[in-house]
């Protein structure tokens, strides 16, 4: 869970950040991914973490978070991959706090004034070629299969919140669960990189949060 901090105080509500592995499912239901279990302590430095993990069936993976005091880069390594086991996918999700709910028969005009201050802007299209930049507002439903970048300015006072994608391998896009489409339910983002097995190894899955 990241906080935003100001001068030492927390602002508003965490992102969270988890990573889950397994076949790649349609919609990369998080609730259908196995989990990693941490097999050792994590190294810790002054600007960085090192944390080794395994998934259930036994796949290491080494994430490394590094952190400066405007941004947190999260990356995520599998070096040793074995050649019988199917292709897989490493997940990392990045959910959004939700800011508002709103009942169903709340006027359009009514819920843009409640989200007033908060906006969305992101790089995104159908595919990597097709990348626009787009501003969506925060209680309007979001559209794109996979993002470059966003810009979010949510519950965090006059401070907004950027994601990028560091590698180019895998996709980030949106993670719908069918009922949260808009900024402000709380979206969920998901980095997603294929596993070769013929390669034994995956490459590197880099995302930073950039907080201005």
């Amino acid at each position: 869970m990241v906080y935003l901090k100001d001068k030492n105080a927390r602002l508003g509500k965490p992102i969270e950040i988890n990573s889950r592995f397994g076949a790649p499912p349609r919609n990369l239901d998080p609730k259908e991914m196995l989990r990693f279990v941490v097999t050792e302590p994590p190294t810790l430095q002054s600007h960085k973490m090192i944390v080794h993990v395994q998934s259930a069936n036994g796949v290491p993976l080494t994430q490394t978070w590094k952190f400066s005091d405007s941004s947190i880069t999260v990356e995520n390594q599998i070096k040793k991959y074995p050649i019988s086991a199917p292709a897989q996918w490493v997940c990392t999700f990045i959910k959004w706090p939700q800011t508002h709910t709103f009942a169903p028969n709340v006027e359009k005009a009514e819920r843009e004034k409640a989200t007033a201050g908060y906006s969305w802007r992101a790089h995104s299209g159908k595919t990597y070629n097709t990348l626009k930049t787009i501003t969506v507002p925060y209680a309007h439903a979001v559209e794109g299969q996979v993002f470059d970048w966003l810009e979010n300015r949510g519950p965090w006072g006059t401070h907004e919140v950027v994601l990028r994608r560091k590698t180019t391998a895998g996709h980030m896009g949106l993670a719908f669960d069918g009922t949260h489409n808009t900024p402000c339910d709380g979206l969920e983002m998901v980095w997603a990189s294929n596993i070769d097995p013929k390669a034994g190894r995956m490459d590197t899955q880099t995302v930073e949060l950039t907080f201005k």
